[in-house]
């Protein structure tokens, strides 16, 4: 069974009359969604939207998604989990001049959350290791606008996500930093590498025909060429290398590649040794 909360209006500024509906099936959250009304994960106390009324029963996890991600890359980024995913009324739409995919994921929780630091720290969680997400999904008495009822929606078979919190990579936190990156960046590096080559997988797959080994390849390139852009070049070719390398490529075989997509990318002030030793550092940490 699934927890559910919905308002009977869709007005943004009345936070009263969110009902909770303790006994629904997960099959029923498309039809919930997309009623016309407006929509929350927890039940509420007094059925009043506020944090501080966060009164459990979440049994489903809500996760916004604006831009960055397509909808192609998410199935394959979150395949293992139950999910549904259900485009929003802007998906497609211009908004602050992008048009693209927007959408929500509800995934089925393996257990139901009753405590709120709790359902934070499962936010916090999703929000780190998915940086493209909408941050705004970690209050956990959030309200969310209808789906249209033409929405695309689409089941994913799979495990229940996990509720269990693990604790920080502590590898992540001893390794050396490499003096070209500051701490932020190198734990960017470290915690959105998987994110990265997933990401990149979903354009391999655009090249048919073409061998695994020409694939990854094509996927660094095109890696490069939205970040190989200036201010971010080091970070950008340490990056490139750390995706060779998980993918099985040598150190010869990275720094020859990647010097030959730095020739062709760079300027003239752009200095070999620094290239080189921001390629090398990807086979160092």
């Amino acid at each position: 069974m699934s927890s559910f909360t919905v308002a009977n209006h869709n007005s943004r500024t009345n936070p009263k009359d969110y009902i909770n509906y303790p006994d629904l099936e997960f099959e029923d959250i498309p039809d919930m969604v997309t009623h016309g009304t407006n929509y929350c994960a927890c039940k509420l106390k007094e059925n009043y939207r506020l944090d501080e009324n966060f009164d459990g029963n979440v049994d489903v996890l809500i996760i916004d998604i604006d831009e960055k991600c397509s909808i192609e890359q998410a199935k394959v980024l979150f395949k293992k989990y139950e999910f549904y995913l259900i485009t929003t009324r802007s998906h497609q739409k211009d908004k602050g001049g992008v048009t693209c995919d927007r959408f929500r994921l509800f995934f089925k929780l393996d257990k139901t959350i009753h405590i709120r630091q709790h359902m934070e720290e499962i936010y916090s969680r999703f929000i780190l290791d998915s940086p493209f997400i909408d941050t705004s999904c970690r209050n956990v008495s959030r309200f969310f606008y209808p789906s249209p009822s033409d929405a695309i929606v689409f089941h994913n078979e799979g495990r229940r996500y996990p509720t269990a919190l693990s604790e920080m990579d502590e590898e992540t936190i001893k390794d050396p930093l490499p003096h070209h990156l500051s701490n932020q960046e190198f734990k960017t590096v470290k915690w959105a590498g998987r994110m990265l080559r997933v990401l990149q997988n979903v354009e391999y797959e655009m090249y048919e025909g073409d061998t695994d080994e020409e694939n990854k390849l094509k996927g660094v390139q095109v890696f490069l060429d939205n970040e190989f852009v200036q201010g971010n070049k080091s970070n950008s070719l340490f990056q490139a290398g750390s995706m060779m390398k998980s993918d099985g490529f040598s150190e010869d075989e990275t720094i020859n590649f990647l010097i030959k997509e730095w020739e062709t990318r760079s300027s003239g002030r752009d200095k070999f040794k620094d290239a080189l030793f921001n390629i090398r550092g990807a086979f160092k940490y």
